[in-house]
């Protein structure tokens, strides 16, 4: 993914993932920006106002990225 995702984020879809070996590959074709919670950006933190990204567009793209790994399998 094009992005540093929120640790949050990474341990949520690897586990979501269901698959037994799952890795994050953040800063992957090339870095834009950070993938933030929607709890940090309604707690104001520091990386939320650095991202061009919705309150839920992590959100979005990691389901995506859930329902294609649910697709391939």
């Amino acid at each position: 993914m094009p992005r540093e995702l929120f640790a949050k984020l990474g341990s949520d879809t690897k586990k979501k993932s269901g698959l037994k070996y799952a890795y994050i590959m953040g800063f992957a074709n090339d870095y834009v920006e950070y993938m933030v919670t929607h709890e940090a950006c309604e707690k104001g933190v520091y990386d939320s106002f650095i991202t061009k990204l919705s309150s839920v567009g992590g959100k979005i793209i990691l389901d995506t990225v859930l329902g294609l790994i649910v697709e391939s399998n």
